[in-house]
């Protein structure tokens, strides 16, 4: 868990020394993550130097430690989770019953120009073989 973590302050350009990473590990191991407040405050001591590492630091801290009941699979976000989710599909372009109708035409009207002659719209016969 630790090792993910300190690969997401890298990542975040925080500079990890692998005794920092040592004493990240021993902060856990002494303080659990039971308290998310304090173990935030003692992983910010141990990891964060400058005012730009504390600001990424909070960043990843706070999306890696999310409360269970804030993550996007927990149940008590799921309706507003469906809610945002239908409200992109909502106005995402090219989508909704416009769209269907005008496949499902587009659709009928191949079916149609291949039940007319029995032939593929081009009006070439199937299977390639041209008679002649």
């Amino acid at each position: 868990m630790i090792a993910d973590f300190l690969r997401i302050l890298r990542a975040a350009d925080i500079q990890v020394s692998p005794a920092e990473a040592i004493d990240a590990a021993a902060v856990i191991d002494e303080i659990g993550i039971g308290d998310r407040t304090l173990l935030k405050h003692a992983l910010g001591h141990s990891l964060a130097k400058t005012e730009y590492e504390k600001q990424a630091f909070e960043e990843c801290f706070e999306s890696y430690f999310m409360p269970p009941d804030m993550k996007i699979g927990s149940p008590d976000n799921m309706a507003a989770n469906d809610d945002a989710a239908e409200a992109a599909d909502e106005s995402a372009p090219g989508d909704g019953p416009e769209a269907d109708a005008s496949e499902g035409e587009a659709q009928d009207s191949d079916a149609q120009g291949e039940a007319q002659d029995g032939q593929p719209q081009g009006g070439q016969p199937q299977g390639g073989d041209a008679q002649g």
